[in-house]
Formats: C-alpha cells, structure tokens, sequence
C-alpha cells in the first residue's frame, strides 16, 4: 500500500512535465499531424458522401438493371482505394516524423541538436514569460577535451561525448531538454527550475561525470554555467550568460558550478 501510494505521489508530481512534453510534441509534430488528419477526413467524407446520396442503393439497382458482377469489382476496388489511402497517409505521416527527427537531432550523440535547440529555448523563454514561471539554463563542456582528442584520437573523443551525453541524459527529469549545442559543449534547458535548484542539478551532474569511467578514463571532469531567465531576457541575453557563467568556472580552475 505504501509502495502504491507513493508510486502515485511520484507520477503526480511528473504529471505536469509529461502534459508539456506532451504539448511540445504535438506541437513539433503539427505539420504531419495535420497532414494525416487531412487525408483522413478526405477518407471519411467520401464514406460519408456515399452514405448521404444512398450511391450504394443506386449501384444496386444498376447492377439488377443490367445483371451483372460490375457491383462486386466497383465495391472491392473503393475498399481497395480506400485501404491504400490510410496507408498513404500514415506512411506520410511517419516519414514526416522522421524527417523531422534526422534534421533535429545531433547524429554522434542522439540529443537535439543546436537547431532544435534555439527552437525549444524560444518557446520556453516566450511561457516562462507569458505565465511569469522560472526557467533556467546549465551549460557545461568537457574539461581539455581538445587535448583527449588530439593524444587519443577522434574515436575515442566521440565515445567521450557519447558517454557524458549519456550520463547526463539518464539524470535529467522528462521535462528537461539537453542539447549538443556545439563541439563539446551541452546545454540543459531546464523549465520550472529556479536558479538555486538549477545549481543543485548541476552540481550534481559534475559530481557524476567526475565518478564515472569514460573510455576507460577516470580523469574526465565538466565545467558547468548556470543562470535563470529574468523577464527582460531575451534568447541572446540569456544564452550569452549561461555562456559567461561557464566561461567563469573554466578560468576559475575548470571541473566547478558558476
């Protein structure tokens, strides 16, 4: 019962990041959703035309009229054209989705990609300012990643960047957007999150990086910036003092919160 009873408490305190991750995805998705939907009407309202205008009745009577088995090919062939539409339409709306996927998506690590990116934080910079909800940004690069990559070799720097972007991904709630914003350099856009929380995450994010073996390296480290959204912020105020705020814990001695 107590199992239960806190599993409930758990989903009802996620249940407004699922609603907007849910919005978001109907709303990343909206030109092959509306794309399907269309498609799909245009199936409904010829089986709707040929309901109200009684077309059966009449195919009917001609084929009684004329004694013959043109009624059965006429009646395959439209559940024939009519099957082939719905699959049309649905094999349209899955590549639509895809492409959308491979044109968001950064192809080393599987995050969003920068594009993506600017797209998220301006959509969750207009609703933290239009319902006045806190949102924060972490930034965070791996420390001498130039250095692991030229010595070891651009395999092992990619699997570098596979690994921290893995293990960052698996600590961030649902509602959370991580995105490869360039080289080795990560961005968490982080909604309902006020500044300390935010820091608390980040802190907490370094602390993994550095206890966890990447290609069979323990010396891999992350410096992180950390800021919140202030209501006369716009995209490039915001994204510029997350920026500082990591180029501060880098010159502070890199592998810190800032």
């Amino acid at each position: 019962m107590i199992s239960i009873g806190t599993s409930y408490k758990a989903f009802c305190r996620t249940l407004p990041h699922k609603v907007i991750r849910l919005e978001n995805w109907f709303r990343e998705n909206r030109r092959p959703l509306r794309e399907l939907i269309i498609v799909l009407m245009f199936i409904g309202l010829a089986v709707s035309l040929i309901v109200a205008t009684d077309v059966s009745e009449a195919l009917f009577g001609y084929a009684r009229e004329h004694e013959n088995g043109h009624l059965d090919d006429l009646v395959l062939s439209l559940a024939v054209t009519s099957f082939f539409l719905a699959i049309f339409a649905t094999r349209q709306w899955i590549e639509s989705i895809k492409f959308l996927h491979r044109s968001n998506t950064d192809s080393l690590t599987g995050l969003n990609n920068r594009r993506k990116g600017w797209e998220v934080l301006e959509r969750e910079i207009q609703r933290a300012r239009r319902y006045q909800r806190p949102l924060s940004l972490i930034m965070f690069d791996i420390d001498f990643y130039k250095e692991f990559n030229d010595s070891l070799g651009h395999q092992t720097g990619d699997g570098i960047l596979k690994k921290v972007a893995k293990t960052v991904q698996d600590r961030l709630r649902v509602s959370d957007t991580l995105v490869r914003w360039g080289g080795d350099e990560f961005l968490i856009i982080s909604i309902e999150t006020d500044l300390s929380t935010s820091r608390t995450l980040a802190e907490r994010l370094r602390t993994t990086i550095e206890n966890c073996s990447v290609q069979g390296l323990w010396n891999i480290t992350a410096s992180f910036g950390v800021t919140q959204f202030e209501q006369d912020d716009d995209y490039n105020s915001l994204t510029r003092r997350v920026d500082e705020q990591l180029y501060k814990a880098k010159t502070q001695g890199k592998n810190r919160v800032a």
